[in-house]
């Protein structure tokens, strides 16, 4: 049949596409064009029609060649293909139509199943919704369970017991905002989770009853069930539909920390840098947490972080500086105080002037006006030419940690001018002539523009010649060198005039991060020059008196 010479066609291209073996690249080009081919519309119609029309002939075939038997075979019956029962034909009836009207309908279904067969076999490049054979679903069972899979209804209930029972000790059944957390660790719950939780469950009141917890946990745990989702849920709202968080969402938690934790006990004589420390945990967190642009965590990068962990372990540290993931203290009296030093004018913004002067100017020119430009943050709410406290926030922890992958992303972003997701050998070059001439400005020889590229790319081994990309940049251990070599002259003068070492750790101890390292040390400097600041101040007081 022509369809027969057809699929003849198809199967002689397949064989002299596997005999192209010198030349990888026709062999790609015919599978590229024979897929687009496929493909199409046109191409499914005429194979549906082409498939129905054979499946159709061989019924009809089949059932003109059978002549009745008055004793059928059992064994043959059992193994040929399944037909309806035979009926009574009317004697007007010829031989060639004795096929039954539930004949056909059984014919109709089985070239329908085929068809659902091409349909899930073939790629539509339209992304239409592809039919599936009816009923095979059902057999295999849900193993996809986007969030989380559901937990026995002997543990919901355990947990609705237990706060009624802890509801119950309360006048009239009413638990005041202050004493949720009482009612929120019985459940087995994190005890950070208690105001948010209890906004979810009654707003802005002042006390919560057991229908209202109720209510709204049966509705978070009917959709939502693992911790993270639930979390997600708790902190969006029950009913907002959202399945990201974004910075809003976590201030009620972190001010709750701020107001409750022992660890920050002495910040409630300090008001005024309350608002400060909430927005540099928030920062953190979606410095740390978020592997997007778009100031979104989703679902799946809660799941891969540890900020569930950190906030549940956060009751049991009375430490707060021992945590140093987010809520770290001394992080943020670090972070806090080098923005005051560069913000002059302490209008808490930083413009070019300010940021330029960052570590003693190590910072090229074009650098600085990449940071300023927004176009590594994509900051679309504020004006352009301005740092805001918590942009810096994410540039001091990505230069001074370059490291991790979000500080590679942040770098890459700034390195790619023109924004094609390479960094070409015109960018690096761009940016290392500045370098250059602060260097010989200061009375350094530096190495020549080409031999410095030759150096970074050989450090590198991209996997395009003389093209870099994230991902070559993420796969190479010396991506800190790579970047301080035209992002910071100060660092990479350090690592050029380095001594070489055999100082491999071999500890199994984790070793505190690059971060760490700096907070740490800067943490002790800056104490250090308020000590002594405060005892000139002291030492003033005397000769003050006696002038007055």
């Amino acid at each position: 049949s022509h369809f027969s010479i057809f699929l003849g066609k198809i199967y002689n291209l397949l064989k002299v596409m596997e005999e192209v073996k010198p030349v990888p690249n026709v062999k790609t080009k015919l599978d590229e064009l024979f897929l687009h081919w496929l493909a199409k519309k046109q191409t499914q119609d005429f194979l549906k029609t082409e498939l129905k029309r054979v499946i159709l002939k061989a019924d009809l075939s089949h059932a003109t060649s059978e002549e009745p038997s008055s004793s059928p075979n059992i064994e043959e019956t059992r193994h040929s293909t399944p037909s309806p029962p035979p009926i009574a034909q009317s004697p007007k009836s010829s031989k060639k139509n004795r096929k039954s009207p539930l004949a056909l309908k059984s014919i109709k279904r089985q070239v329908e199943n085929e068809g659902n067969i091409v349909n899930a076999a073939v790629h539509d490049s339209s992304s239409k919704p592809r039919r599936l054979i009816s009923g095979s679903s059902k057999d295999i069972p849900q193993f996809y369970f986007p969030h989380g899979k559901p937990e026995a209804a002997e543990t919901k209930e355990r947990l609705l017991k237990d706060a009624q029972k802890k509801f119950k000790s309360f006048p009239k059944g009413e638990v005041p905002k202050s004493e949720f957390g009482a009612l929120v660790k019985a459940c087995g719950l994190p005890l950070y989770w208690k105001v948010p939780l209890f906004k979810a469950c009654c707003g802005d009141a002042e006390k919560i009853t057991y229908s209202q917890f109720k209510k709204t946990w049966n509705r978070i745990c009917h959709h939502h069930h693992d911790e993270e989702s639930k979390f997600v849920c708790i902190l969006t709202g029950p009913t907002s539909g959202r399945n990201y968080l974004v910075e809003d969402d976590f201030v009620g938690l972190v001010q709750d920390v701020l107001e409750t934790h022992p660890g920050l006990a002495f910040l409630s004589t300090a008001p005024e840098f309350h608002a400060r420390y909430v927005e540099t945990v928030i920062a953190r967190i979606f410095y740390s947490v978020s592997r997007n642009w778009r100031g979104q965590i989703s679902l799946n990068e809660l799941r891969k972080s540890k900020l569930l962990q950190v906030i549940r372990e956060l009751e049991c540290e009375p430490d707060i500086n021992l945590e140093t993931n987010f809520f770290s203290y001394q992080h943020f009296y670090v972070l806090y105080c080098k923005f005051w030093e560069l913000d002059t004018d302490h209008d808490l913004v930083l413009d070019m002037g300010d940021l330029s002067s960052y570590a003693d100017q190590s910072l090229p020119l074009s650098i600085v006006s990449r940071l300023m430009s927004g176009v590594v943050t994509s900051k679309e709410s504020a004006k352009d030419g301005v740092m805001t406290y918590k942009e810096f926030i994410w540039f001091l922890l990505a230069e001074e940690d370059k490291t991790t992958p979000r500080s590679i992303e942040y770098w890459f972003r700034c390195l790619d001018t023109d924004g094609d997701g390479k960094l070409s050998l015109y960018e690096l070059e761009t940016f290392y002539l500045e370098v250059l001439k602060k260097m010989i400005d200061s009375g350094i020889e530096g190495l020549p523009t080409e031999d410095s590229i030759c150096q970074v790319l050989d450090m590198v081994n991209p996997s395009q010649p003389n093209v870099i990309t994230l991902t070559d940049l993420k796969s190479c251990k010396m991506a800190p060198v790579f970047l301080n070599t035209f992002i910071n002259i100060e660092k990479y003068l350090e690592y050029e005039q380095r001594e070489p070492t055999s100082n491999s750790s071999s500890s199994e101890e984790p070793q505190p991060t690059d971060w760490e390292k700096y907070a740490s040390e800067q943490y002790e400097l800056l104490v250090a020059e308020e000590e002594q600041d405060q005892s000139s101040d002291d030492s003033l007081e005397p000769e003050l008196a006696s002038l007055t």
